[in-house]
């Protein structure tokens, strides 16, 4: 039987006591835990992300630098392709062949002076072949290195090209062998080299620094071509040409290969993120510190009235927890303790020498009773109307159960409970068996129980009565079905449950 049924539209009306107040510094204690996971969260955040924006910079850095160099290289080998191939056409002209076969000196320097038209070039020599006189008064020296590349030229495949540096000149000499059956010479231009590389590529980044180098072995480097200014934070990587020589070294800043504005939106949107959750957090725990202030003063307010005997009001709580301790305070104090206390001052005017030893009583007996509600595990609490979910749709037919005090006494055995099916066991019974049953195991700590049955006709409603008792009780019950004894007990030490109940009978001998 309920106390009361609460409805929605239930209006409720507490006068809050003014000396109450929340207080500030222990709040703050109680979310100093969660701030600081969710500031280690976040720098966890921030370093997994630092760490990943690294990678993916360097990643980056590496793929800039690759495309820089991939073009600069491409181009310088487009050059030296021209270079060969203009010297090699060149060769192949027929003239070349008939000025060194006639020994004209004079026809020979024309056939040279009509070579030099050519692009970027600067001189044309017609070597006759094994000659190795030098020639310092030309536009472009014949000195021994030249005439080394010439050499190369008529005994073997057409060699590279090599820069030369003519007082502060940079000049490329190329020879090929010159196309006649008689091979009668070779043929070496030059060309200016600053002429050539002025088709490099330009990029936007204009603190790049590019340098091309050439180094013969045994030889130190020369530095044939360079642009910009080494950057002090250079990130610096070389390139391979086709020449076997020639080497490119490209150098950019740092800070160049990084974009700046990714790093600083990246971070702005994780402090705004860390932001939004810090404030949602302590939005969360304002809330939570007002509806516990509001319980607080509520609940205040119920032991107020309780204390001085006034019928406990319908009030409600914002968490179900208290709802349920006031619930089962109502349940377990049937008489206010102001009545107590009159009835204890009613039987002292007749026996003043008890008055002392009865009000005593009245009032141990009523802390006894508060402190005994407040105490109460929170699983034995009853659910009002026999409404086990709180929705208000249980029925009378459900909420109408047997008495616990009309079970007989003779059902039960020194190891089992027996009785006859509709006569001393029924499925009241039944369920007020698993009522008990479910509190012992509860106060043993155990909430998890197994049930099984056997095959009579009569099981299914005994174990369903039994196992809703179980229920009621709030034990977590696994049932089995209809199966053997022996797989209950196997089931009590494989499954999570170790305690079993199983609903079986016997042929009872006639009466």
């Amino acid at each position: 039987m309920s106390l009361f049924k609460r409805k929605n539209n239930t209006q409720q009306t507490v006068e809050l006591p003014v000396d109450i107040d929340s207080n500030k510094k222990q709040s703050m204690r109680y979310i100093a835990p969660s701030l600081i996971l969710a500031l280690a969260g976040i720098l966890i955040a921030s370093a997994v992300i630092w760490l990943n924006q690294s990678s993916q910079q360097q990643q980056h850095a590496e793929e800039l630098m690759a495309t820089w160099g991939s073009a600069y290289t491409a181009a310088i080998n487009q050059h030296l392709a021209f270079i060969q191939a203009d010297t090699k056409s060149a060769a192949d002209n027929p003239r070349l062949a008939q000025a060194l076969q006639d020994s004209n000196p004079i026809a020979k320097r024309n056939v040279e002076r009509s070579l030099v038209h050519r692009s970027s070039a600067v001189d044309a020599f017609l070597n006759p072949l094994g000659q190795t006189t030098q020639d310092h008064k030309r536009n472009a020296p014949i000195n021994f290195a030249a005439l080394d590349l010439l050499k190369r030229a008529e005994h073997g495949p057409q060699p590279w090209p090599e820069a030369l540096q003519i007082e502060q000149r940079w000049l490329l000499y190329s020879a090929a062998k010159l196309k006649d059956a008689q091979a009668s010479g070779s043929l070496l231009m030059t060309y200016d080299l600053a002429s050539l590389l002025r088709g490099f590529p330009v990029f936007a980044n204009g603190q790049l620094h590019v340098v091309l180098q050439q180094q013969f072995p045994n030889s130190p480097t020369q530095i044939l071509y360079s642009s910009g200014q080494q950057p002090s934070d250079a990130v610096t990587q070389s390139f391979s040409t086709q020449h076997p020589n020639w080497t490119l070294i490209i150098s950019s800043p740092e800070q160049a290969l990084h974009p700046a504005s990714s790093q600083s939106a990246l971070f702005i949107a994780l402090g705004v993120a860390a932001l939004g959750f810090l404030a949602a957090l302590y939005l969360m725990h304002r809330s939570l510190q007002q509806q516990l202030k509001a319980d607080s003063l509520v609940l205040y307010k119920t032991i107020q009235d309780w204390t001085q005997g006034k019928s406990l009001k319908p009030y409600s709580f914002n968490l179900i927890t208290l709802n349920q301790i006031i619930h089962k305070l109502i349940h377990s104090t049937p008489t206010p303790p102001s009545a107590q206390a009159k009835k204890a001052r009613a039987s002292a005017q007749h026996n003043p020498t008890a008055d002392n030893a009865s009000l005593e009583q009245t009032d141990n007996s009523f802390d006894d009773s508060l402190f005994q509600a407040l105490g109460t595990d929170i699983l034995d609490i009853d659910m009002l109307d026999d409404d086990v979910f709180g929705l208000g749709q249980a029925d009378a037919a459900t909420q109408t159960v047997t008495a616990a005090l009309d079970v007989p006494s003779s059902i039960f055995r020194a190891y089992d409970i027996r009785g006859i099916i509709g006569t001393t066991l029924t499925t009241d019974t039944a369920y007020w068996i698993g009522r008990a049953v479910g509190s012992e195991s509860i106060a043993k700590g155990e909430f998890n129980i197994v049930v099984g049955r056997d095959g009579r006709l009569s099981g299914p409603d005994m174990a369903q009565a039994l196992i809703q008792g179980l229920l009621d009780c709030g034990c977590h019950v696994t049932d089995l079905g209809m199966v053997p004894t022996p797989v209950l007990y196997f089931a009590t030490h494989v499954l999570e449950a170790s305690s079993g109940v199983m609903v079986t009978g016997s042929h009872n001998p006639p009466d």
